[in-house]
């Protein structure tokens, strides 16, 4: 979808599914800032949206191309809540099967019950079912040059296991992937409950013209249409109560434990419940504009900013990383090299640090 902002920038939003925490993010402005005539990049989480504010020398197909190099799926329409479950229940399985085999490793190893060839071997399927979460994040994040936490733990997994601390980086991995899949399960909670808002609002209405009563998309009925609601429906937009009277439930929206009665004069809200009486409303917001819809908007804008402290974090990992990378090859290679240190003990220290 795209919008016009002035007479040379547009704004297009793009529907995108497999973003599920702030690497995917970061990914996503990495790839499309460079790009020519882009001028801004906002990700919401939440509404699993891409803004982008460009010139019109950025192409769609070029900005689709740059979101998918980041791993996304761009879509037309959004998926329903089956198939966006399914790659969280996916995620979940590697993360049991990764935190199965490192007990059975942990268990084995400390029993002594199985030879050492086949501890390492549970120790390495947990590190490649977790490794799969967190590895192509850390490839993705070498190739646009930014060095983030995946790329420090696949790092220091590997040289875990070269070093033959096999125990180590299965559980450096499980524990981080733990953590990735705990933040993507929280934000499809947030996901599902702004959905769980959506769907108190009826797609369509009942709308009262040339005396007769069609029934329409709420997209298709303007501002001042008059509606007609029956008993025991949900209230399709915000509007004044024309004629008829009613009790309304309004505890979806505003949270009262008792229906309020409703007369003509009195405003009724989108995704309220009408009680016995039947209510014609004159509409007064359009289907975008209604109050819900509002706390919908407002909770993913407020998503999409960044705090002062938040922007400061990132500004921070941003040197943070690579310096830990720095100063880990530091511990590495000066004191064996300038001070006699065994390269064992230093390699793992330096492992240690990262």
């Amino acid at each position: 979808m795209a919008t016009g902002t002035d007479s040379s920038l547009i704004e297009t939003k793009f529907l995108v599914q497999g973003m599920d925490c702030e690497d995917e993010v970061r990914a996503v402005r990495n790839a499309l800032l460079p790009l020519a005539g882009v001028r801004k990049v906002e990700a919401n989480l939440i509404g699993s949206h891409v803004s982008v504010l460009h010139d019109r020398s950025a192409s769609l197909t070029e900005l689709t191309a740059g979101i998918e190099s980041a791993g996304l799926t761009v879509r037309s329409e959004r998926p329903v809540s089956e198939k966006t479950h399914s790659p969280l229940l996916k995620r979940g399985l590697r993360v049991a099967v990764s935190g199965l085999f490192l007990g059975a490793g942990i268990v084995a190893e400390w029993g002594e019950l199985t030879p050492l060839l086949i501890t390492r071997g549970a120790y390495i399927v947990s590190v490649l079912f977790g490794g799969s979460l967190v590895l192509p994040k850390a490839w993705r994040g070498i190739g646009t040059f930014t060095l983030d936490m995946n790329v420090l733990m696949v790092v220091a997994t590997m040289g875990a296991m070269a070093i033959g601390e096999y125990a180590e980086g299965a559980a450096v991995v499980f524990l981080f992937a733990l953590a990735e899949m705990l933040e993507s399960y929280s934000l499809e909670r947030a996901r599902k409950s702004v959905q769980s808002l959506l769907k108190l609002v009826p797609e369509t209405a009942l709308l009262l013209r040339n005396d007769e009563v069609v029934e329409l998309p709420i997209s298709d009925i303007s501002v001042g249409s008059l509606i007609r609601v029956r008993s025991g429906s949900r209230i399709s937009l915000d509007g004044e109560v024309v004629s008829g009277t009613s009790s309304v439930n309004q505890a979806p929206i505003t949270g009262e434990s008792l229906p309020v009665e409703r007369k003509p004069g009195d405003r009724v809200l989108a995704g309220t419940i009408n009680g016995e009486g039947s209510l014609e409303i004159r509409v007064t917001q359009g289907h975008r504009d209604t109050k819900i819809a509002q706390i919908i908007r407002l909770i993913e804008d407020a998503q999409s900013k960044k705090a002062p402290t938040q922007r400061f974090v990132d500004t921070f990992a941003k040197y943070y990383t690579p310096s830990v990378l720095a100063l880990s090859l530091c511990f590495l290679l000066v004191p064996p090299l300038f001070f006699g240190g065994e390269w064992q003990v230093w390699i793992y220290r330096a492992l240690v640090m990262l």
